[in-house]
């Protein structure tokens, strides 16, 4: 038979042989990268795109994954994790807290399934040496202000620019540890100990970038925030944070729970009280919350946002009407973070342990208040020496030396322009000089000025309004 005869038929062979060999292509792992060392805690694995084998003729659609990890010692037949068939994390996937050590070598490997060819066959190893200490870190660097909501980017301990998904902060020890419990029937969120540290970023592309970061674990240049610091300077294992925004019992204490209106129309002794009254029968910790435990709240939301304008990132929350809501109203609701509801919007929230006085900020020493007493603003206050504005605007930049030395965020620089902020908020203070306590998060009619980062330093403790509320707190 000539050639001219056994071409087309050949050519007839290989298309029927392309099909019946048609297969999802075997992936690999692209990072870590094989060898890798400095691995942390919950490493995350990416896979390369999804294909079907070389030459096929059969297109095929990515269905789910299969991820696994060993001892590089060991062997496939002793797996320490195996996610199992997942949907969701097809391309990349976080390996959970408590599966690899610290100063050891793994072995990972992954498979994809198609929609219609099946399993590919296993990758080939990824071996990868973790830290000889393990530490989680994660950071946010401001890379540039104004436009309304400034420019920010997560970064490493290293202040190179980072991508994280949801399910990265949902395995970081810190995150994870965010939980509602139930305290003397009271609905409250944990937030458990972490260390963190702030200042500018000393050289890099972010030079002279205001950053901030954390870290789940005790490390060289980290302190354990000062929320975590109670009375006489003990350490805590966690702080709890009301659920909701604070309502009344109608006799004495200050309560979280859905269903009810918030408190207003009380002074900020009044309201301390309050909080204190739940600290009976053996119920010890109660308080109003502070600034401290609102910082620790802006800085990890902040980070897991990637940014700071929670309007614009999360939800407008209620802050378009004419009047407050109950506390768990589906609008409250939209300004919500892991479990706290209504952290702007709805009415202004009391927060204790902050004060402006004589033009400089005077804040608790530590995160527990100073006196029992309700009318009580300066046992336990300390003067920190940093310049408080005087003047209202939106916040364009942070003070560096509250930031860096104490967690707290308040502005060093504002502007009468909204388009010129960094945060999407707005700060409003003004020329007194006598006790000015501070406020957070604005009311119903705030509109685009509330949000995380919006406070007042304006109103005096005795001040009372309908639209002035509190949150409750533990320690």
């Amino acid at each position: 038979m000539s050639d001219a005869l056994i071409a087309p038929i050949y050519a007839d062979i290989l298309a029927i042989k392309s099909r019946v060999v048609a297969r999802v292509a075997a992936p690999s792992i692209v990072e870590p990268a094989d060898g890798a060392t400095g691995v942390g805690a919950t490493p995350v694995l990416r896979g390369s795109a999804f294909r079907v084998s070389e030459g096929a003729i059969i297109s095929d659609t990515h269905l789910s994954s299969r991820w696994q990890v060993r001892l590089a010692s060991g062997s496939w037949s002793t797996v320490l994790h195996d996610s199992g068939e997942t949907y969701a994390s097809l391309t990349e996937y976080a390996i959970p807290s408590g599966v690899v050590r610290e100063n050891e070598q793994y072995a990972a490997r992954v498979q994809y399934r198609g929609a219609n060819l099946g399993w590919s066959e296993w990758s080939d190893d990824v071996v990868f040496t973790t830290k000889s200490q393990f530490a989680s870190i994660i950071g946010l660097v401001q890379v540039a202000t104004g436009g309304g909501a400034g420019q920010y980017q997560r970064i490493d301990e290293n202040f190179s620019p980072v991508s994280r998904d949801a399910s990265w902060f949902n395995n970081h020890p810190v995150y994870a540890g965010i939980v509602a419990q139930v305290v003397d029937g009271q609905r409250m969120v944990k937030i458990p100990r972490f260390y963190y540290r702030a200042d500018t970023v000393p050289s890099g592309v972010y030079a002279g970038k205001t950053y901030w970061m954390i870290s789940d674990q005790p490390v060289a240049g980290f302190s354990v925030h000062p929320a975590f610091i109670g009375a006489g300077g003990a350490q805590l294992d966690q702080i709890w944070v009301g659920g909701y925004q604070a309502s009344y019992d109608g006799s004495s204490k200050m309560q979280s729970v859905a269903g009810a209106m918030p408190m207003v129309s009380m002074d900020f002794p009044t309201a301390r009280q309050r909080a204190y009254a739940r600290n009976v029968g053996g119920v010890t910790g109660f308080r109003e919350w502070s600034a401290y435990d609102l910082s620790v709240i802006q800085m990890l939301m902040s980070i897991e946002i990637g940014g700071l304008d929670v309007q614009a990132l999360i939800g407008q929350g209620r802050v378009s009407q004419s009047s407050a809501a109950a506390v768990d109203a589906a609008d409250v609701a939209q300004a919500s973070w892991r479990g706290i509801v209504g952290l702007w919007g709805n009415v202004w929230q009391m927060v204790d342990g902050l004060k402006r006085n004589g033009g400089t900020w005077w804040r608790w020493q530590y995160n527990a208040p100073g006196s029992a007493t309700p009318g009580d603003f300066t046992t336990g206050y300390i003067n920190t020496g940093v310049p408080a504005l005087s003047t209202s605007g939106y916040p364009v930049t942070f003070d560096a030396t509250m930031l860096a030395t104490a967690g707290l965020f308040v502005p060093a620089t504002v502007d009468g322009t909204a388009s010129n902020g960094s945060t999407g908020d707005y700060f409003w203070s003004n020329t007194s000089t006598d006790d000015r306590v501070l406020y957070h998060g604005g009311n119903w009619g705030s509109g685009a000025t509330a949000g995380l980062f919006c406070a007042g330093a304006d109103y005096a403790p005795s001040d009372a309004n309908s639209y002035i509320g509190a949150r409750l707190a533990k320690a």
